[in-house]
């Protein structure tokens, strides 16, 4: 069928299908009202083709599957475009908003020369719009994600209206031409698609997200925003750039609002991140807001500041728990010291105590035998003791930690024989060694420490004076494990503490005995570099002043005892400091001193062999049980 001039209408129930031979010369009109027409690759189409009119939506059908078109003017009806098809518009051409396009995938649209083309909510866009010269692409509620539309604009103006939500992406591009995004129509830029656009015009609370996962830089002639108006970022922090609009002129009445941002790459590592988002060359009449939103990071929270003039600083809000495990790690193995100098300077005081105050009222009396009763030969002669321990509590620490903590370990000593010194005073040695383990728990971090240390206590006694001095180093291996990473690091520690007692013999057996306790504890630097993040870390010297007044009431027989014992101990000094990057941590310590009470029962079996048990509670800054045996 060949059109030489003239107009013929296609009305309805009439169809001219892909098997007829086609051609539509210049000067000859295809007018398709009701009617179905197909268009193939056998085709010509020089002239003219009408689908539909003004006043009936149903207008026809055409079939459009070939790469040759002259002009197209769709006013409604149905324009299916197929699969290799590529369909060239030019001024006069134009496809209004009541015409039902299917853009199938492979197929082309390409709009040049003041052509027209709309796409509504009714539309199937699945190949691939160009738009060049001074074309107009235009759509109205159109929703493209599903479908995988392609736009490819050189010239022309794009036009995205009435809630339309675009993607851009793949093989998708803006490089030339205007750009509108109105009436609450978001345009999203996919990964490296960047906007180069003459003019960008954002009106009615619409939205330009360039949240991608990658850096771009976007270039805009003029923009101009109306009203509030949002566009979502990327941020490399550690690069310390992001997404970037160089505009020459920004103007308009309005606000720009960046509603969303996102990181990419490795996490932060400083405390403030300033951006030039928009970095326009004249702004005139436009403000500046950011989101609500916070990151959370390894370091902590960040949330975005408008700095004035299209500048913006990603600004570290609030810390993550998990940062301290350092600072957590030494103030755990600090506690857990302040426990083995109580409990290695009360190893006369309190579980020998029965011994000492016998053997002191030995010779005071004439004995049968010539020997020593067996309290008094333990004593003067020394010997060698353990002590386990466990330990189940939790740690309450500044910036809002609480920390669960066990520890348990043993130490290993021997008492060598009693020196009597002038003045009636007697000097017993003790060295010993020990095992220290611990684990603590605390906002996701598990922590396991092994530890060691040696150390020498001497202890003075005359009358119902007792006093035991002891200094001591070691160290402790810490595993820190967070989000799936260990970070393994080590830090030494070195201290001495001492605690005075005094008998008052209230009765035969019973005494009161009131104590006092000071300490001083240095913890070195831990230091490491932490996959959680990838970032160096460390934690500062600890150096801890403690100071505890007691009172123990003990009740003793020849060859046992109970006792009680309280006290309360303060924290002077345990500030931890540390370093997350290029971020320095607050100090980190223990929130309030605490009560530390218990009872024991010491049993001496036979001539030589001593025990005890003793349960701890505390309470305060540091809660729990613990055992010594």
């Amino acid at each position: 069928m060949t059109l030489e001039t003239g107009n013929l209408t296609v009305g309805n129930d009439s169809i001219i299908a892909d098997a007829v031979k086609t051609e539509i010369k210049a000067g000859s009109t295809l007018d398709i009202q009701g009617g179905q027409v197909t268009i193939g690759n056998d085709d010509k189409w020089d002239g003219t083709i009408i689908l539909g009119n003004d006043t009936d939506d149903k207008g026809g059908t055409l079939n459009y599957g070939t790469t040759n078109s002259g002009t197209l003017v769709a006013k409604s009806g149905n324009l299916n475009l197929l699969d290799g098809s590529i369909l060239n518009i030019q001024d006069p051409s134009q496809v209004a908003q009541k015409v039902d396009v299917d853009i199938r995938k492979g197929a082309t649209v390409n709009i040049n020369s003041g052509a027209k083309f709309t796409l509504d909510s009714r539309d199937k866009w699945n190949g691939k719009v160009t738009l060049n010269d001074n074309g107009e692409f235009r759509t109205d509620n159109v929703n493209n994600a599903l479908q995988g539309g392609v736009l490819q604009q050189n010239g022309g103006s794009s036009i995205f209206d009435n809630k339309s939500d675009i993607y851009i992406s793949g093989d998708s591009y803006i490089k030339g031409g205007n750009t509108a995004i109105l009436n609450g129509s978001i345009l999203h830029l996919g990964s490296n698609v960047t906007m180069n656009t003459d003019n960008l015009l954002m009106d009615g609370n619409s939205y330009l997200n360039v949240m991608n996962n990658t850096i771009d830089t976007n270039n805009i002639g003029n923009m101009d925003v109306i009203g509030k108006n949002n566009v979502s970022i990327d941020i490399a922090p550690r690069a310390k750039v992001g997404d970037t609009f160089i505009i020459d002129n920004l103007n308009g009445q309005g606000t720009l609002n960046i509603n969303d941002f996102n990181f990419v790459g490795l996490a932060p590592i400083d405390r403030r991140i300033k951006l030039q988002v928009f970095d326009a060359q004249n702004i005139n009449d436009v403000e500046f807001t950011a989101t609500d939103k916070k990151i959370f990071t390894p370091i902590g929270n960040y949330k975005l500041v408008s700095e004035g003039a299209g500048a913006y600083s990603a600004v570290l809000s609030g810390y993550n728990p998990q940062v301290f495990r350092g600072q957590v790690a030494t103030l755990a193995a600090y506690n857990h010291q302040l426990l083995i100098d109580d409990m290695v300077t009360n190893h006369f005081i309190l579980p020998n105590e029965r011994q000492i105050d016998k053997a002191a009222q030995a010779n005071k009396t004439a004995s049968i035998s010539p020997l020593f009763a067996p309290y008094q030969s333990t004593i003067e002669e020394g010997g060698l003791w353990t002590k386990t321990y466990v330990s189940f509590e939790n740690l309450s620490m500044t910036n809002n930690l609480k920390v669960g903590n066990n520890v348990y370990g043993t130490l290993i000593g021997a008492d060598f024989p009693m020196v009597k010194l002038k003045h009636g005073w007697k000097f017993i040695p003790t060295a010993y060694v020990g095992y220290n383990g611990g684990n603590q728990n605390f906002n996701g971090v598990d922590i396991i420490q092994n530890g060691g240390q040696g150390g020498f206590m001497g202890t003075f006694i005359k009358n119902n004076f007792i006093g035991s001095i002891t200094a001591y180093g070691g160290g402790y291996f810490n595993e820190m494990n967070v989000a799936g990473n260990t970070d393994k690091t080590g830090n030494w520690f070195a201290g001495t503490a001492t605690k005075l007692a005094y008998n008052i013999h209230a009765t035969n057996h019973f005494i009161i005995q009131p104590t006092a306790f000071v300490s001083y504890n240095i913890f070195g630097k831990q230091s490491w570099g932490t996959d959680f993040g990838t970032m160096s870390m460390n934690s500062g010297t600890l150096n801890g002043v403690n100071v505890a007044p007691g009172l123990n009431l003990i009740y003793s027989r020849d060859t046992w005892s109970v006792y009680g014992t309280i006290q309360y101990m303060f924290n002077i000094n345990d500030q931890v400091g540390g370093k997350a990057g290029n971020v320095k941590l607050p100090t980190t310590e223990m929130r309030h001193g605490y009560i530390n009470y218990g009872v024991g029962f010491t049993k001496t079996w036979k001539e030589r062999l001593n025990s005890y048990f003793q349960i701890n509670f505390r309470n305060g800054g540091r809660t729990g049980v613990g055992f010594q045996l």
